[in-house]
């Protein structure tokens, strides 16, 4: 056998044996603890990354959207690994997580951001909003309310919150923050006319309560 494919058969070995490789579903993987992230800019993945996710928010097709957020999580992915604590990021693979009904997951990285501070706004309005899309109000409105006592307000928190407290039987409320989602859209004439449909306290309520 010529030398040099000896050479390249016993270095082919060599890769396969060692310990900084392993089967992983069905490939090869290189194992982190021989990458040194710390030499990363972590300013361009970020905005790459927040780019691919606002792109995957906004579109239509499933297995689009479906590989563009692989691609941002694999941005998120390196710059937790650059930055462990960030909360932003941490927010942002949970989010991934929630969009592909990862539900463990999700809960996990939310957990870690909330461990972190517990009274980030963002954090806590994106938390409310994941018991929010699976109907458990009563844990909407407790991290949507922590998120508004912190200082996050904007047309979406407020109308979700009109929703939870109307839901939840709350009419008065529902009605303040029907008020105050109004107030930040009022081309939204639904609201409006929501708003008018809820009686002052103690009068008979002929509204619809969502389903």
């Amino acid at each position: 056998m010529p030398l040099k494919k000896i050479f390249l058969s016993v270095t082919i070995l060599c890769l396969i044996s060692s310990p900084a490789f392993s089967a992983k579903s069905g490939g090869v993987e290189y194992h982190d603890y021989l990458f040194d992230y710390s030499h990363l800019e972590p300013e361009p993945l970020r905005l790459e990354a927040d780019s691919l996710l606002s792109q995957a928010l906004g579109e239509k097709n499933d297995e689009t959207k479906a590989d563009l957020l692989h691609q941002a999580m694999k941005n998120y992915y390196i710059l937790l690994k650059i930055t462990p604590d960030n909360v932003e990021v941490l927010n942002k693979r949970a989010l991934i997580y929630d969009i592909q009904d990862r539900n463990i997951l999700a809960k996990s990285f939310f957990s870690r951001s909330l461990n972190i501070d517990k009274s980030n706004p963002e954090t806590n309005y994106l938390v409310g909003d994941y018991f929010y899309k699976r109907r458990d109000f009563k844990r909407a409105l407790r991290y949507f309310s922590a998120a508004y006592e912190n200082g996050y307000s904007d047309f979406d928190i407020n109308y979700k919150l009109a929703v939870v407290y109307e839901k939840l039987g709350d009419l008065c409320k529902a009605k303040r923050f029907y008020q105050e989602a109004y107030a930040f859209d009022e081309t939204k004439s639904e609201i409006l006319d929501k708003i008018e449909s809820i009686p002052e306290e103690n009068k008979e309520y002929h509204g619809t309560i969502r389903s």
